[in-house]
């Protein structure tokens, strides 16, 4: 059974009672973007993002596309 906390934004944090609940986008968006950080954003191979969240190197890249996801300029 899920609870409400397992509902909030990760990055967030706030003193407040009631948390904030993002949309189901909003939260894959920021899986994915968690896991691409932890991979260097590799996204295919044995140790990329894609093997990691059990898609297609494809999938994840039309995924990434569809989200507006993007590796910051300043990262490469």
């Amino acid at each position: 059974m899920l609870c409400i906390q397992e509902l909030t934004d990760p990055g967030q944090t706030t003193l407040s009672s009631e948390p904030e609940l993002v949309t189901l986008e909003n939260m894959e968006k920021a899986h994915i973007v968690q896991i691409l950080e932890k991979t260097n954003w590799l996204i295919s191979g044995d140790r990329g993002a894609a093997a990691i969240l059990g898609l297609h190197p494809n999938t994840l890249r039309s995924r990434m596309q569809k989200l507006g996801i993007k590796r910051s300029s300043s990262l490469l």
